[in-house]
Order: C-alpha cells, then structure tokens, then sequence
C-alpha cells in the first residue's frame, strides 16, 4: 500500500509541474503575442514584397497566382495596419 501512495504523490508532482509549466508558456505566448500583434500589417506587407522580389529574381512572374498573393498581403497589411493603429487610438 505504501508503494501506491508513493507513486500517486510522485503522479501528483508531475501534474503540478505541468500545470505550472503551462501557465508559464501560456503567459509568456499572451504577452508575446500581445506585443507583436501590433506590427501584423507591417509585418503582412514585409511578407508580401519579399514575395515579389523572390518571384522577381527567381523568374516566377508568369504565374498570376503568385502575384495575387503578394497584392493580396500587401494590401491587407496595409488595411490591417491602419485599422489597428485606429483601434489602438485614444482620439
């Protein structure tokens, strides 16, 4: 009997462990996230150029599909910018 109550207070220490782990990453991921969601426009449009400019050197530009992409993130991280630079906004 004492070698079950043993293995259940070990099972138990793992248990909180994880649980504290989790909450670690789970606060660590919030806050990080919090701090990049701010730059998701610019971060959208960085994206979308470097997209162009690999389909330009790598000769990828007959290809609509490719290029589509690169305005669609383009202009979506432009859109995307400007409303959470309003939404951020005390005015």
């Amino acid at each position: 009997m004492g070698a079950f109550k043993n293995a259940v207070q070990n099972y138990g220490f793992f248990l909180i462990r994880t649980n504290i782990f989790s909450s670690f990453v789970h606060a660590l991921i919030e806050t990080d996230m919090k701090r990049h969601v701010n730059n998701l426009g610019i971060y959208a449009v960085c994206l979308g150029v470097l997209l162009l400019l690999t389909a330009f050197l790598a000769g990828w530009t007959d290809s609509n599909l490719l290029l589509v992409a690169a305005w669609l993130l383009i202009v979506g991280g432009i859109i995307g910018h400007v409303v959470l630079a309003k939404r951020q906004s005390k005015y």
